[in-house]
């Protein structure tokens, strides 16, 4: 399968599309369990080689603090600074 792309950028050759709006159509997942699936590659990717990883959301955005906060992830501070605010939620090789 080919990458569309729009600025002619060559995309790495071990990335894999995904397209969730045919994969609905077509009687598969829901964009919600792609989600899941592919947030759980990326933990146990990271995981397997860091410690504790992180990733980071902004406050308004209820729909993503709900679904780390259902796929165990930890509110782990409030960034304020230049630009908009950001939380950051944590998860660790210990469940944490």
């Amino acid at each position: 399968m080919r990458w569309p792309s729009r600025s002619g950028a060559r995309r790495r050759p071990d990335a894999v599309p995904v397209r969730t709006a045919s994969a609905r159509r077509s009687g598969g997942p829901s964009s919600r369990q792609c989600g899941r699936l592919l947030l759980r590659h990326a933990e146990e990717t990271l995981l397997a080689r860091y410690a504790t990883v992180r990733l980071e959301t902004f406050p308004d955005n209820a729909r993503a603090k709900s679904f780390y906060e259902a796929c165990g992830w930890v509110l782990a501070e409030r960034l304020e600074g230049e630009g908009p605010a950001e939380l950051v939620y944590t998860r660790s090789g210990t469940g944490d």
